[in-house]
């Protein structure tokens, strides 16, 4: 008989290979044995689980609603570990939406709860630390219209890098922030951020997108223009006394469908 630990585990397999609907079907399943069996740990994790899988597939409030009954379960449980485990899940999701303050104070539970576990207490500081850096700019960002914050996060749910697009800027969309840690690049998450953008902005019925770079950056400059990107001229930095390289991409076609 296949128990809730192996559909935990089968499901576990899927989602490395990238099989969504068939990680899906398994962590359904898992939780489903778990609850029959009572078996708390086992529910608390395939229930966090599957809200990974399901904010990877855009259901951002499904995932929400499973990371809340997987907290509530872990604690019950009597498992701070596990309860830790999914507000830290949680704290990505609210950065995903654009919630600053939601991803901050979930993080900080997450530490105080889970903190004892050296591996979860580092993925829990990186989240801090991403958010600290952008916390400033969202503030700012997400109040305003046409505004598109895409957040990427690794398999552990660790908040990987942010792409910060004001789609509504004139004359075409803006890309105005890319980041990913510097301990994290090289791993084509960059890349991954710039698809999903140009895909999302013509999803929106946008075709075409520009950025800067401020000027001696060649690092940045040759990531760009390898993905697609012409240089156009330079404008002033507003925030600095620097001049930016203008990219511009005329037709996002190819950039998103790669």
């Amino acid at each position: 008989m296949t128990t809730a630990a192996d559909l935990l585990h089968e499901a576990r397999e899927r989602e490395r290979a990238a099989c969504l609907p068939e990680a899906i079907a398994c962590y359904e399943a898992a939780v489903a044995a778990a609850e029959r069996g009572e078996e708390r740990a086992v529910l608390a994790e395939a229930l966090r689980r599957l809200a990974v899988v399901r904010r990877h597939r855009s259901d951002a409030a499904s995932a929400r609603a499973l990371c809340h009954r997987s907290y509530d379960v872990a604690r019950q449980a009597g498992n701070d570990l596990l309860a830790a485990e999914a507000l830290n899940t949680l704290g990505g999701l609210h950065l995903s939406a654009g919630a600053p303050d939601d991803a901050r104070r979930a993080f900080l539970e997450a530490l105080e709860l889970g903190g004892a576990s050296r591996e979860l207490r580092a993925r829990v500081e990186q989240n801090l630390g991403i958010l600290a850096n952008i916390q400033g700019e969202l503030h700012e960002a997400v109040a305003l219209p046409g505004t598109l914050l895409l957040v990427a996060v690794d398999r552990t749910n660790a908040v990987a890098g942010f792409g910060l697009t004001y789609v509504t800027r004139e004359p075409e969309p803006w890309l105005e922030s890319l980041h990913v840690p510097g301990e994290l690049r090289g791993h084509g998450i960059g890349t991954l951020l710039m698809r999903s953008t140009a895909a999302h902005l013509r999803a929106r019925g946008y075709d075409s997108m520009r950025l800067g770079v401020i000027a001696g950056n060649e690092a940045a400059a040759r990531f760009y223009e390898r993905l697609g990107g012409s240089l156009i001229g330079l404008e002033p930095v507003s925030w600095a006394e620097a001049m930016h390289q203008v990219y511009r991409w005329p037709s996002l076609k190819q950039l998103a469908a790669a």
